[in-house]
């Protein structure tokens, strides 16, 4: 049986801002970073687009679902998703440049845990005995691990968009 020790809260961590944001720019830097660490490839990161046009603008709904492999019994998977609501393509000057930003409000939550057991659930009592005398220590090793590399994710996030809380 797979199971999994979740590093963040289940329903995940959230970064909400509600200011104008380069939201290509934001969504291209996000997947070099998950590609840079071994989470991603782009043809497989993203798992569903939804574009809703309201007269408040468009919701946008985006789920990217990331992970690697860190042993045969160990993988780590993070799931992202976004919600952009009322957005709204504005101009903005910026000295002789003019940039095209997205105005709405943006939240991001990522979802992180470490998945265990898988390929090992044929082997009965050797996944039993591994799991009771060195898989209880690796886990927390890779939790750990993972735990450290989403908040850092999630500050790359923060300092990119300029939230500072």
């Amino acid at each position: 049986m797979v199971e999994r020790e979740y590093i963040t809260p289940t329903n995940g961590i959230k970064i909400k801002w509600g200011r104008p944001t380069d939201l290509k720019e934001l969504y291209r830097q996000m997947k070099i970073w998950l590609e840079d660490n071994g989470f991603a490839q782009e043809a497989t990161l993203e798992k569903k687009y939804v574009e809703m046009i309201k007269p408040s603008g468009k919701d946008i709904f985006i789920l990217w679902e990331a992970g690697k492999d860190v042993s045969d019994y160990f993988s780590y998977k993070i799931i992202i998703q976004f919600l952009l609501v009322a957005a709204n393509e504005i101009e903005v000057q910026e000295g002789a440049l003019k940039r095209k930003l997205m105005r709405g409000t943006l939240e991001v939550d990522i979802i992180a845990y470490v998945e265990y057991g898988k390929n090992w659930e044929n082997l009965g009592a050797l996944n039993k005995i591994y799991k009771k005398l060195i898989a209880k220590s690796r886990l927390e090793d890779y939790s750990k691990d993972l735990y450290d590399k989403v908040y850092k994710f999630q500050k790359f996030i923060k300092d990119f968009i300029g939230l500072t809380a």
